[in-house]
């Protein structure tokens, strides 16, 4: 009897690592379904382009709220009624679901810079009072700013392929850019840009493509 108990006391441990993992998977998971809802809400109908509002929490979107409803809703039911219901509605989660987000925009973090991220990062423990408060506002404007770097970028790269790239420098184009710092600055991002035309050039140049065909096919990307 004794044997076994103590058999069961060394297991302890490793359960409670293999718990704690098994609760930090599921809270991924829940944020990231969390992430998905809240960008599904906001990309579709979102109609305030060029937001650059400093203060997250003020901004005001117009024609929002019955999609927040909507979505709120969801959320709720995600953490409340569904296998999430484990999941607490608080600062940890909303740190992981704001994290979420952002991958969910830009993945590739070829948009956002160390500035915005730090911008959003005011509001990094506060996802979960927002919601409770039923308001995702804040979330809006970060697509906001997300259109508007987009929209920059695109703007940045047809005005760079104008100009003649060196391809005689040793340089090298991180493909997988998940694990990827973000970009320090606007000169960090613009160097990571031209070295991705440069890659989409030598790519279509393997394929054989004409100097007039790569323009146009990157133009129309």
């Amino acid at each position: 009897m004794q044997r076994t108990i103590d058999q069961l006391s060394s297991l302890i441990p490793t359960l409670s690592v293999r718990f704690q993992h098994h609760l930090r998977q599921v809270c991924q998971l829940a944020a990231g379904a969390v992430a998905g809802a809240i960008l599904c809400s906001v990309a579709l109908p979102f109609s305030a382009a060029h937001a650059e509002i400093a203060n997250l929490e003020q901004t005001k979107i117009p024609g929002s709220s019955e999609k927040q409803r909507r979505t709120l809703k969801l959320i709720n039911y995600l953490i409340d009624k569904s296998h999430y219901r484990s999941i607490d509605l608080n600062d940890e989660f909303s740190e992981v679901v704001l994290d979420a987000y952002l991958e969910q925009l830009d993945p590739a973090r070829s948009f956002f810079i160390q500035e915005d991220i730090d911008q959003f990062s005011q509001i990094k423990f506060q996802i979960d009072d927002y919601i409770k408060r039923g308001t995702l506002n804040p979330m809006f404007t970060i697509f906001g700013i997300y259109r508007s770097r987009v929209e920059q970028r695109v703007e940045y790269a047809l005005e760079r392929m104008k100009e003649p790239f060196d391809f005689s420098k040793d340089e090298t184009y991180e493909l997988d850019r998940e694990e990827a710092k973000w970009p320090k600055n606007r000169a960090e991002l613009d160097d990571l840009w031209n070295r991705r035309i440069k890659n989409d050039i030598l790519v279509l140049r393997l394929s054989d493509k004409g100097q007039e065909e790569i323009t146009d096919t990157l133009t129309r990307r």
